[in-house]
């Protein structure tokens, strides 16, 4: 009796899936490990300055309210609030009656702060009014 040609068909399909299935998913697993490998070592190469900046699967950086913001630049709140109303310190961000630092924000203003003397002019933002120096009476 002949075999239906989709018959004979299907069963060579079915054949070679059974012989060939177990050799695909090994090569799938090996492309897997690979990947990341690669995706390991691409992390590993990031420089920790921009470890901040963009990385995938972050949509956006912490954000802090008053009193961590505070506590991270080691001033009061009361400073935090003087620097925002005198339009110094760090950017942030209103959310209602909410102030919002980002991370990124408070890292950046740090890192504006650097200078590399005591006469050095090389500030582009100060961290509030400057505090006059009392002279001592000899």
């Amino acid at each position: 009796m002949p075999i239906d040609p989709l018959t004979e068909l299907d069963q060579r399909i079915r054949q070679a899936a059974r012989e060939e299935l177990p050799a695909l998913i090994g090569r799938l697993v090996e492309l897997e490990a690979r990947a990341r490998l690669h995706l390991a070592a691409e992390i590993a190469a990031v420089p920790p300055s921009s470890a901040t900046a963009a990385q995938p699967g972050r949509l956006m950086d912490p954000l802090y309210r008053e009193q961590k913001a505070a506590e991270y630049l080691c001033v009061s709140v009361g400073t935090l609030q003087q620097w925002r109303s005198a339009g110094r310190g760090p950017s942030y961000r209103k959310l209602g009656k909410r102030v919002l630092y980002a991370q990124r924000d408070l890292e950046e203003y740090v890192e504006n702060l650097r200078r590399r003397s005591s006469t050095s002019q090389e500030v582009t933002s100060r961290p509030g009014p400057t505090a006059k120096r009392r002279r001592r009476a000899s």
